[in-house]
Parts: C-alpha cells; sequence; structure tokens
C-alpha cells in the first residue's frame, strides 16, 4: 500500500473520529450534523441556526428536510474534500444576512489533494479566506463546479493561495469534450464557466506553478496578450467552447513548456504566422470547429515535437503544410464542401504518420499520386464522406505501399465498380493483405471482382453495407468472393441486393464469434447449412454467430433434415434475427412457429436462438408468432380428398384430418388414399417416417354398417368419429381399424355391445376414449359386460355417466343387480357391519384405558413418533420429588427445594407425607406421582435405609417406564467407591449427575420437566 492511500485513510478515519472537533461552527449562525460514516470517508450537513430553531418548534426532527432550507454538504472521500450547497437558489431568511463562508466550519485538512467547491453562489472574499477556514497548508487541485452567481475574474481571487498545479471553474452549459488529453496534474478537466462575463488581463499572475488551465464554455471573445504571461510552467492550454474570433501573435510566446493547445469549437477565421515559433514543446493541437479560410504555410516549421493534429477548415491547404514534421504521428483533417484537391507534399516528411483521417471534402474526386509518398507507417487511413470516384487516378494503386495498413475506410464516397483492371493496375490484392478492418459502405458499389479478397486473410471486420451488391461468384459455387477472408468476426452487408446466403459466411474454423449483418437485402430462404453448422466436424470453430436477417423477404423457414442430436464439444450457437420478415401464417412453418414458443424443445434445436422473437409477426394476418395457436394453423395442402368431405393436415399432431360431417352419407368413404402436397409442413423429426395417422370424422350423416374398404390407408385411422348415425351392430368397427385410439359411437341405435366388441377392447392397448351416449342400451344381462369394462377400465368410457337404459335411468347409478341379481350386494353388508362394530368396541376400549395403553406403548418403544414423555406424564401430579437424608436437611429445605418451588411443582417429605399411613406405601405413591427422582447424594445418604429405598424405587419405575426418572446431585465430595451399592454405583457410571455449587447448576436443573 503506497504512503499517499495511508495517509489518507488516516486523514479519513481522523475525520470521522473526532467530527465534532472538527465540525466546529465559527460563529452562531451555523449548525452541523453527521449524514452517513464509512471506511472510505464521512458526511456530514451544515444549515442556518437560525432554521434549525424554528424548524424544531413545527418538526420532530433534527435534521431539515433536504428541499425546504439552504445548506452545505460536506464529504471527505480519500484526499478529496468537497463542499457542496443545497437549496441556495432559495429565497430564505436562514440564509439572507450570512455569506458562503459564515456557513463552513473550521476544519484541520491540512496537506490534501483536491477542494471542491459545487454548485454554490461564487464567494465574495478571495479563496485564501476559504483556505483559511479549513486550514488548509497543501493543496494540489481546486475547482468551483457549476456557480450559481457571475463574477469578474481576478487577480484578487488567487492572492495568498497555496501553490496550486490545477484549478478548476467548471459550468452546467459547458460544451461536452471530444478529446481527452492524459493529465498527469488534477483528476478533472480544467474549466471556466460561462457565469464568469471576464477575465482581467492579469487574472493568472499568481498562479506561476500552474501546470493546467482549461477555458471551456466561456462567452470570451478575445484574449488579452498578457494574459498568460506568467505561467511559465503551463503545459496544458485547452480554450475550448467559446467565441473567440482572433488570436494575437504574441499571445503563447511565454509557453516554452505547453504540451497540448486546444482552440478547438471557436470562432477563428485566421492565425497569424509565427503564433506557435515559441512552442518548441508542442505535442499535440486542436483547432476543431473552427472557421478557418486560411493557414499560413509556416505555421508548423518550429513545432518539430507535434505529434497529433486535429483541423477543419472551409478553404484550402497551403503545400507542404505538414510536412517535415518528424514526429508526427495522428492527423484529423475534416474539410468543407469546397476543397476539390489536396497538395502531393502535403505529408512530405513526416515519416512517422500511423492514423489519418480526411473526411468531409464533397468535391474531392481523387488523391494525388504521390499524397502517401513518405507515409509507409501509416497503419489507419479514414477518407469517409468524401467525392471519391475516380478509379482511373488509381486510389488503390496509392496503398500498393503502405505495407503497415491495417484499418481502411473509404465509407460516403461515389465508388461504383471494382474490376480485375483495377486490381492488374493497383495489385491491391498485395496491398491489402494485412488489413484488419475495411469499411466500403455508403459508395455505390454494384460488383467487386472475385480476386478483391484474394489475399484478405487478415481481415477481421468487413462493411459493404448500403450499395448495390449482390456478391454472386463468377462460377456458380456455394462459397462468396469473401471466402479467403478466413478470420472475418464482423461482416456488415446490410442494404444490398444479396438474395443468398454463402457458406463461408456460416463456417470458418479459425475464429469463435461472428456477427452478420443481412439486414434489407432480398433474401428469400436459410439454407441448410446454417443450421447444420452447430456441429461440423471438419470445421469445428467459432462458438457463436449472430445473423441478422431482418427485413428481407423471407416467407418459409423450413428444417430440411434432421438437426444433430446431441451438443458435441465443437458446438455453436446460431442466432438469427427474422424481423420484418413476410414469414406466412400456415403450417409449412410450424417448425419454426414451435421452436420459437418452446425454445429449447424439441432438444436438438437448443444451440439455434432466434432473438427478438416476441417482435416476429406472421403475414398476412399480422399475427404475434410468440402468442398464436398452433392447432389453428391453415394446412390444406392435402391430395385425395373424398368427395364431398375437407382435407386438412396437422403438424401438432402429424395427422391428416379427413373431415365428411353432414355429407349426406349413407356408407364410409371407399378410398382414403390421401397424400401431402407441400411436405414442408412435417415436423423435420417425423419426415423419415412414410405414413401419416388418419382422422376420419363421419358425423352427423346416414351410415348404418361399417364395412370399410380393401384401402390399406384405412388401418392408419386412429381417431374415428360416427356420432349422429344409424348404426345397429358395431361388428368389424375395431377388427380392421388396428391403430384405433379413440371412437365415436354416440348418438346411434345401438342396444347393446357384443361379448366379442368389449374382449377386443380389453385386448387393445392403443384404444384410450370411446363414446358411447345417446343410444337405446337395453339394461339387462348383456350390458354386463360394458358395465365391467367401464369398472375396470373407468378413464376409456369418457361419457359413462351419461349412458342412459331405456327406463331412461343412469346406467351408472344402476347397480349390477338392478339388471343382472346376485348375492354380493348382501356379502358386502355383513362384512361392512362386523367391521362397524369391531372398529366401535375398539374406540371404546381405547377411550377407556387410553393412558395405560400410552404408558404401555412408551415403556415397549411403540409409536414413539406419535408419543411423548409428555403424553405418558399426563397424570403425573409433582415434576420432582425430593429424596435426601437429614443430616443435609439444611441445604436441600433452606436452598435447595424454595429455588425449585419457583418454576416446579416439588414433593416434600414434611409437606406432603400424610400422617399415620405406612412409609413404604407413600414413598411408592409420591415416587409414581413424580416426573423426576431427585436423589441428593452424599456418604450418609447411603447409610439411610429410607434414602435407599427412595431411590431403588425411583430406579425401579425408571425401568418400568423406559425413560429417565432418577436426576442426582452430588453434595460435597463423592462417596467412597466402596460404600456406594452396586445398584447406585451402575446408575452413576451410566448417566450424568449434577455437582451442588457448579457454576452451571441451576441451568442444568432445568432438565426437570424436560424429555
Amino acid at each position: 500500500m503506497s504512503m499517499r492511500i495511508i495517509v489518507c485513510l488516516l486523514l479519513s478515519l481522523l475525520f470521522s473520529l473526532k467530527a465534532e472537533d472538527q465540525l466546529e461552527c465559527r460563529n452562531s449562525k451555523c449548525f452541523c450534523y453527521t449524514v452517513k460514516e464509512d471506511k472510505e470517508g464521512s458526511t456530514r450537513r451544515c444549515s442556518d441556526k437560525l432554521y434549525q430553531q424554528n424548524l424544531s418548534m413545527i418538526r420532530k426532527s433534527f435534521h431539515p428536510p433536504e428541499n425546504m432550507s439552504p445548506f452545505l454538504n460536506l464529504e471527505l472521500y480519500f484526499d478529496t474534500f468537497t463542499i457542496e450547497c443545497r437549496n441556495f437558489n432559495l429565497e430564505h431568511n436562514s440564509t439572507a444576512n450570512t455569506t458562503l463562508f459564515d456557513l463552513i466550519p473550521k476544519l484541520n485538512l491540512h496537506d490534501i489533494e483536491s477542494i471542491i467547491l459545487r454548485q454554490c453562489p461564487f464567494p465574495e472574499e478571495p479563496f485564501q479566506e476559504l483556505f483559511h477556514i479549513l486550514n488548509v497548508t497543501k493543496v494540489d487541485d481546486f475547482r468551483i463546479l457549476y456557480p450559481t452567481s457571475t463574477v469578474r475574474l481576478s487577480d484578487f481571487y488567487f492572492e495568498g493561495i497555496p501553490p496550486l498545479t490545477s484549478i478548476i471553474f467548471t459550468g452546467k452549459d459547458s460544451y461536452s469534450v471530444k478529446i481527452r488529453y492524459e493529465d498527469p496534474f488534477g483528476k478533472g478537466t480544467t474549466i471556466i464557466d460561462k457565469n464568469l462575463y471576464a477575465l482581467d488581463p492579469n487574472v493568472f499572475q499568481h498562479l506561476r506553478n500552474l501546470k493546467r488551465l482549461q477555458i471551456e464554455g466561456y462567452n470570451i471573445t478575445t484574449l488579452d496578450p498578457s494574459m498568460f504571461g506568467n505561467l511559465t510552467s503551463l503545459e496544458y492550454l485547452i480554450i475550448y467552447s467559446n467565441q473567440i474570433e482572433n488570436l494575437t501573435g504574441d499571445l503563447f510566446t511565454n509557453l516554452l513548456n505547453l504540451e497540448v493547445l486546444d482552440i478547438s469549437h471557436n470562432k477563428i477565421s485566421v492565425l497569424p504566422s509565427g503564433i506557435f515559433d515559441g512552442l518548441g514543446n508542442l505535442r499535440e493541437f486542436n483547432a476543431e470547429g473552427n472557421k478557418f479560410q486560411a493557414f499560413p504555410p509556416d505555421l508548423f516549421s518550429k513545432t518539430k515535437r507535434l505529434d497529433k493534429i486535429h483541423l477543419n477548415y472551409n478553404g484550402s491547404l497551403p503545400p507542404g503544410f505538414l510536412s517535415n514534421l518528424p514526429n508526427l504521428q495522428e492527423v484529423v483533417l475534416q474539410g468543407n464542401h469546397i476543397l476539390k484537391e489536396l497538395p502531393q507534399d502535403l505529408f512530405w516528411n513526416s515519416p512517422n504518420l500511423r492514423d489519418l483521417s480526411l473526411t468531409g471534402h464533397k468535391k474531392l474526386t481523387h488523391i494525388p499520386p504521390q499524397l502517401f509518398r513518405d507515409c509507409r507507417k501509416l497503419s489507419k487511413l479514414d477518407l469517409r464522406k468524401n467525392g471519391l470516384n475516380d478509379f482511373e487516378g488509381n486510389l488503390f494503386e496509392l496503398l500498393e505501399e503502405l505495407k503497415e495498413l491495417s484499418d481502411l475506410d473509404i465509407s460516403g464516397n461515389q465508388l461504383d465498380n471494382i474490376t480485375d483492371d483495377i486490381l492488374v493496375r493497383s495489385r491491391i490484392e498485395y496491398s491489402l493483405v494485412r488489413l484488419k478492418f475495411l469499411n466500403l459502405s455508403d459508395n455505390k458499389l454494384e460488383s467487386i471482382t472475385d480476386k478483391f479478397f484474394g489475399r484478405g486473410w487478415y481481415l477481421k471486420n468487413l462493411d459493404l453495407s448500403n450499395n448495390f451488391l449482390k456478391l454472386s461468384p463468377d462460377e456458380p459455387y456455394s462459397y462468396s468472393q469473401l471466402k479467403p477472408c478466413i478470420i472475418l468476426e464482423t461482416i456488415n452487408l446490410s442494404n444490398n441486393q444479396i438474395s443468398q446466403i454463402y457458406e463461408d459466411w456460416i463456417i470458418s474454423k479459425y475464429v469463435e464469434h461472428r456477427k452478420l449483418d443481412l439486414t434489407y437485402n432480398k433474401i428469400t430462404s436459410i439454407p441448410d447449412f446454417v443450421f447444420h453448422s452447430t456441429e461440423n466436424e471438419e470445421y469445428p470453430g467459432f462458438q457463436d454467430i449472430k445473423i441478422d436477417l431482418s427485413y428481407n423477404q423471407i416467407e418459409v423457414i423450413e428444417f430440411k433434415d434432421t438437426p444433430p442430436t446431441t451438443k458435441k464439444k465443437y458446438s455453436k450457437t446460431i442466432k438469427i434475427i427474422l424481423t420484418g420478415n413476410p414469414v406466412a401464417c400456415n403450417c409449412s412453418n410450424y417448425d419454426l412457429f414451435n421452436f420459437i414458443q418452446k425454445p429449447m424443445s424439441p432438444n436438438e434445436f437448443k444451440t439455434i436462438k432466434i432473438e427478438k422473437s416476441d417482435e416476429l409477426t406472421c403475414k398476412p394476418l399480422n399475427m404475434p408468432i410468440k402468442t398464436m395457436d398452433l392447432t389453428k394453423l391453415p394446412c390444406d395442402n392435402v391430395a385425395g380428398c373424398p368427395t364431398a368431405c375437407k382435407c386438412t393436415y396437422s403438424p401438432q399432431h402429424d395427422q391428416i384430418i379427413v373431415n365428411c360431417t353432414s355429407a349426406n352419407l349413407t356408407r364410409i368413404p371407399q378410398n382414403l388414399n390421401i397424400t401431402l402436397v407441400d411436405k414442408r409442413a412435417i415436423p423435420w423429426h417425423l419426415r423419415e417416417k412414410k405414413n401419416r395417422t388418419i382422422q376420419l370424422v363421419l358425423r352427423n350423416n346416414s351410415i348404418q354398417e361399417f364395412f370399410p374398404d380393401t384401402s390399406e390407408n384405412y388401418t392408419l385411422v386412429t381417431d374415428l368419429d360416427l356420432s349422429l348415425n344409424k348404426i345397429r351392430d358395431e361388428k368389424d368397427i375395431t377388427r380392421h381399424l388396428p391403430i384405433l385410439e379413440t371412437l365415436d359411437l354416440s348418438h346411434n341405435q345401438l342396444e347393446s355391445l357384443s361379448s366379442d366388441f368389449v374382449n377386443l377392447l380389453k385386448s387393445s392397448s392403443n384404444v384410450s376414449s370411446i363414446f358411447l351416449y345417446g343410444n337405446k342400451w337395453k339394461c339387462d344381462c348383456r350390458i354386463t359386460d360394458l358395465y365391467n369394462f367401464n369398472t375396470e377400465n373407468p378413464q376409456i368410457l369418457k361419457d359413462f355417466k351419461n349412458i342412459t337404459c331405456d327406463d331412461s335411468r343412469l346406467l351408472y347409478k344402476k347397480s349390477k343387480e338392478d339388471f343382472c341379481p346376485s348375492l354380493t350386494g348382501t356379502i358386502v353388508s355383513i362384512v361392512l357391519a362386523i367391521l362397524v362394530v369391531l372398529l366401535v368396541l375398539v374406540s371404546f376400549l381405547y377411550y377407556k384405558y387410553q393412558q395405560e395403553i400410552k404408558v404401555w406403548l412408551f415403556a415397549h418403544r411403540i409409536l414413539l413418533c406419535w408419543l411423548t414423555e409428555e403424553d405418558v406424564d399426563t397424570d403425573k401430579v409433582y415434576d420432582a420429588f425430593v429424596s435426601y437424608n437429614q443430616e443435609d436437611y439444611r441445604i436441600v429445605v433452606k436452598e435447595l427445594i424454595p429455588q425449585l418451588d419457583k418454576n416446579y411443582k416439588v414433593c416434600h417429605h414434611e409437606r406432603d407425607f400424610i400422617g399415620g399411613r405406612m412409609i413404604t406405601e407413600q414413598i411408592e405413591e409420591k415416587v409414581y406421582q413424580s416426573r423426576r427422582t431427585i436423589i441428593v447424594l452424599t456418604e450418609d445418604f447411603l447409610k439411610s435405609y429410607w434414602g435407599m429405598y427412595e431411590f431403588r424405587t425411583a430406579h425401579t419405575q425408571a425401568k418400568k417406564d423406559n425413560c429417565l426418572r432418577v436426576i442426582l446431585i452430588i453434595l460435597g465430595d463423592m462417596p467412597p467407591q466402596a460404600s456406594i451399592p452396586d445398584d447406585m454405583k451402575a446408575y452413576i457410571n451410566t448417566h450424568t449427575y449434577i455437582k451442588w455449587g457448579d457454576k452451571w447448576f441451576w441451568q442444568h436443573c432445568t432438565g426437570i420437566n424436560k424429555n
């Protein structure tokens, strides 16, 4: 742990432990209290005492509410002390005559890194007064953040303060900083607020040690030439987002140590020649967001250490403007609609240039042939939003010598085609060999030759979006021009004319993650290899690929073949987005719909994920796929349907439904040779199955007999509905339907069922549902088979409770004796009567002898899960019987028994024995009536005949009850072993005892009435 951290922790701890001493108000106007404390720091609040006194009259709380009174929030966090003003914009009499510094209590901060004044009115006193109140002897960073009042800043405020390296004045309306600099001096950005309406010329004369100054969000229009004269140590000067129009030539003369200069987002149009001649140490220069029309050719001639330049301009650039800068590494030139040509020698003799951005030149159609002559180390080139279209000018030929180039952005230009001729001239396949990032988006590209990416081995990110590309290879291969780009991680092909997904976009063995954007194209289907790529043993590459196919022309998504059955070692996760596609609302998409509604079922698809499925709808109904009812999917893709019938397919059950309801049929259809026209409706895992089962619905016709056709397709019928017909005989119905599962014969003219039919039902392992309601059943012995069948298989006969006999009585309410009498009922009645008598007798005996029964069961350790010692002891009169020798009378009667009487009912000879009765009889009676017998064991006790008789009586009762009944208390020393009888000695050796006078004696005695 560094010394600085240790000091900060000790300072924080000191602030917490001595809060009362530190928060010492300097006058009667202030009172302070603690808000929170933790190991990193602490927070206090200070308010006006007048408000606190008024508050106590209307509130019980000592602390003022946060939204009703101005107060200070004081926070010490490690080495930063913050004073935050709350509600100082309220008009309240508690602060009417109180200055900001009046409410700040005395502290002893001494050496601290940073002091922050947040959202406070600008003080009227110099900052020296604040440092005196806080007893600060050394501070590096001083900040005033978001002041609530205006001020003309002068040297008066800085006079007499400790040496500072960073001063911060932050305003609410500061412009967001886009460029970040390394800052070793302060924690944050040095900013001067808009509320500062003027700067005196000598405002910084007392800040000779200042190393960073930032003036941001200020309405400054001019800077006095002498303003920075004394800031000879200044290294960072940022004059950002002001209204400055001109800079004088000698403004920076004395800033010999300046390293960073930022004059961005002002209104400067001209820079004087030689203005930077004294800035020999300047490393970074930023002048974005100004109105430059021209630059002096020698502007940077003396700044040889310059390594970063950011400029934008409205005019042209002079020849050699950025040449001869040996340390220059990063250049950003944001242009305009005026510039048509760049100087050829713009970067000559600047050999270390690595990052170059030339953007926004809409009239710049070509790049000078020798522009990059000395830029051999260039690794990042940004040519976005220009007007480049001149391939005859050999745009790509310029890149031939850039061997270090890894990031190339030519988006937003006017490029149209990349042909073989261009490659021959520019040798582009060699010059782009080290590219990792290539952006050709927002051009007019219609075609790219197959050889363009021939050596794109290192390409990781490719953006070809917003063009007119089809990316069709010259030959009809399953691979595209991108096949050589084997480590691509991001491919953006959105908003083109692509109609096909190629295998090399999906399968690779060199990358672990890939993102493919194909939104807004013309893709109509997803190839099967997309789903099979989840387990490709030949290319066990990336584990995660995300394919965005939003807003294409995909209507049907088909899982053609069986996907892999397990998630093996190299399986991948394919994430697909389908939002905005015209997905058809029919059963051809059943696999997709079922997968979206049950993403983990079937298990085989667990490596495929449909993202944003909640947004996915199907056309033309615009139904949300996530919640649609799959049983209602239209599936009319069936051929060979019988006349007058309607045939559909149910993918959910893999079943063809032949519906001939109300078709005026007098016999069943002769032929069921039905086939599916579109096999995409069949779920993927059932496509190997040759035949589909059939549900035949013949409801509400005039069929009298069932004579099935010789067609084999009748053997595929699993559901047969013959309800509301005129069938009198059920023969042959099940004999010719071997896989029948559901049979509906309700509302026909059946009177009985044959034994053969019932036996067939019993022997069939398939039949699960039968409906027989609404027939004219004869309830005689012939119906016994049906009655017995329902008794044995009540789950099969679904409407048994609705079946009525010809006398209109419900069959289930009849007993078998009603239609086929037997002696069974009489025998059952007699048995039930005997059982009732036995039950009453057993209940009576238990009620009369329940205590004896419980004691016997407990003693024999039977049914202990239902019995406790408390159940056995319900008849006990006493909690404890005390047995002792007369020699121990004083201790027992004067100390032990009075203490036990407080919590227990104790049996004592003198108190509870009845005169005239035999001693042995009373001992046995009192021992039996007590839950415990307490033996006060001494050597005299062992000599006592009645004492030992009481012990043996209690010990015998304990063994009889098979539970603990005797508690030994040793008074004094344990008697000699020779004097202890064998039965007593055996008990002592197998049970614990309590010693009188032990520290935990009375706690041990609480076990008297415990199990």
